[in-house]
């Protein structure tokens, strides 16, 4: 007797660009094809990552809103696209996809809800609090990216420390960068060998806190008149940023690359990788610095300390002083020595715990094990 694969419908606002996205695509990708049959409905966008999954054969399901009804009715849509496809089980990810899908789910007889919160800023508003803490006795699991997420979700939405499973994000480099790389990307970019390069690679958005990265430049080129800065990523915030360089008269110092799909090609021509996020979860930018051996700065937020080791893989800085910012990364870059070991240290940090097979592997057994119980019932 052939036994039916596991139906999973991964559930998400979009698969825009994002270090959530590149999650859920994974989700998609990796687990055992001879045991799941795994699809992704969007909620509100597609997205790039959305195309690119519909060609690579999994199938992504969208209905775009055409009228301002269609927002209130999102639920029922949810509704009768579950009663038709009948999935074994729903994962969800982030407020949104959780709000509208959950009650959906359950209405539609889904044996397994499974949700995962990625990352947000609290307090978040108080309609979503007060609407997660009614819904989230419909979950049969609930996931946080990180130990920082986990105790947040616990103080603000009221759920157990002891209901919510910890799942770190994992990563897998889609190819390996080599000297050659580093040396095309420079030479794209007019930068020698010799350059001092300092990199981040994120969406150009609030929660990314590139203004403080771009404010500590001029201490930074005090201290180092040679260093240049390189920022891979779009985003809403792109004319803002381009308008402190501008204003702080950066430019040719501070280059801007745009949306790239090869950005560990990128992150390979870097000496240094730089993170000023505002908040976090669990940063997928920071697990493709480690993958390349690079050493990180960041602002020490959210799950971030549980990825960066400060002293080891890294430095993390406390608060968002441009100069406390400088400081960190002008010591670093001042010993190459220095950079090395901890570029490696990220590595093999990066080797032991944030690869795709332990996340995917440690969702894997969550499904099973609510499967289990519901049939159990």
């Amino acid at each position: 007797m052939v036994r039916r694969r596991t139906r999973l419908l991964q559930i998400a606002y979009g698969m825009g660009v994002g270090g959530m996205e590149k999650v859920v695509s994974d989700l998609c990708r990796r687990p055992d094809p001879s045991r799941y049959d795994v699809a992704v409905y969007c909620t509100h966008v597609k997205g790039s990552l959305g195309e690119e999954l519909e060609s690579n054969g999994i199938p992504v399901f969208h209905e775009p809103v055409r009228r301002r009804a269609d927002h209130w009715l999102r639920p029922a849509r949810i509704f009768w696209f579950l009663r038709e496809h009948r999935p074994d089980v729903v994962h969800t990810h982030n407020t949104a996809a959780f709000l509208d899908s959950a009650l959906a789910a359950r209405a539609a007889g889904v044996p397994v809800l499974v949700h995962t919160d990625h990352s947000r800023r609290y307090p978040e508003r108080r309609r979503y609090v007060i609407a997660e803490r009614c819904m989230r006795g419909l979950a049969d699991a609930f996931c946080a990216v990180s130990n920082h997420t986990r105790e947040e979700l616990a103080r603000f939405e009221g759920i157990p420390e002891s209901r919510i499973e910890v799942v770190h994000n994992g990563y897998d480099l889609p190819f390996v960068p080599g000297d050659a790389d580093r040396r095309e990307v420079r030479a794209s970019l007019g930068l020698d060998d010799d350059t001092p390069v300092i990199g981040m690679a994120s969406r150009l958005e609030w929660q990314k806190g590139h203004d403080l990265f771009v404010a500590a430049m001029p201490l930074i080129l005090a201290r180092m008149p040679s260093a240049r800065a390189v920022i891979v990523g779009g985003g809403s915030k792109e004319g803002e940023i381009r308008e402190q360089i501008r204003r702080l008269g950066l430019e040719g110092k501070i280059h801007l690359t745009g949306v790239r799909p090869d950005v560990p090609r990128f992150m390979a021509a870097f000496d240094l990788f730089v993170m000023t996020s505002n908040f976090e979860g669990m940063p997928i930018a920071a697990l493709e610095a480690m993958a390349v051996s690079l050493p990180i700065v960041s602002t020490a937020v959210g799950g971030v300390p549980e990825v960066v080791e400060d002293g080891v893989t890294g430095r993390l800085v406390e608060g968002r002083e441009p100069a406390k910012l400088a400081a960190q990364v002008v010591e670093l870059m001042s010993d190459r020595g220095t950079l090395r070991r901890l570029g490696e240290a990220g590595h093999r940090r990066y080797e032991q715990r944030f690869r795709v097979a332990s996340m995917v592997g440690a969702y894997d057994e969550i499904y099973r094990r609510c499967l289990a119980a519901r049939s159990g019932l």
